[in-house]
């Protein structure tokens, strides 16, 4: 309510500076869910944890699938903390690693948190193309690891 670490003493600001009260600070976790397009996977483990700094928040987790069921089509991670801000400079690239995936899977992943959006959109890529259909190259026994920062 109007507190926190007041920075005004500060006398070299940048040009568009809108604030100078650091107001918010939060520690928590969360939880992540793996959503495909059709099909469906079983999961052991979805860990997450976030850290919340003013407007910036930086996430981490561990997703592992223990059963897989046709899973294909686009792939979404769902349970993010808190939605990002709305406009394009708040799109985020997220940071993920698949790990154990079976012999012929497209092992290059991408992520992205949408303007406005609460969840991780996972894309697949290769060497010509970058498609939607990552939920496909999932099966029982991987995981993903993932992070991002990203503002609200």
């Amino acid at each position: 309510d109007g507190k926190g670490i007041d920075f005004s003493a500060n006398t070299d600001d940048a040009g568009g500076m809108t604030a100078e009260l650091l107001d918010d600070y939060e520690e928590g976790t969360w939880t992540g869910t793996f959503n495909p397009a059709s099909g469906s996977f079983g999961q052991s483990m979805n860990t997450g944890s976030y850290t919340k700094v003013g407007r910036l928040v930086t996430i981490c987790g561990l997703l592992t699938i223990n059963s897989e069921t046709a899973a294909s089509g686009h792939l979404t991670i769902t349970g993010l903390p808190f939605a990002a801000g709305s406009g394009n400079e708040y799109k985020t690239s997220v940071s993920l690693w698949a790990n154990g995936l079976g012999a012929n899977k497209i092992i290059h992943m991408i992520g992205e948190i949408a303007s406005g959006g609460s969840v991780i959109a996972v894309y697949r890529g290769d060497s010509a193309s970058i498609t939607s259909d990552a939920a496909s190259d999932l099966d029982a026994a991987c995981d993903m690891r993932f992070n991002a920062t990203y503002f609200v």
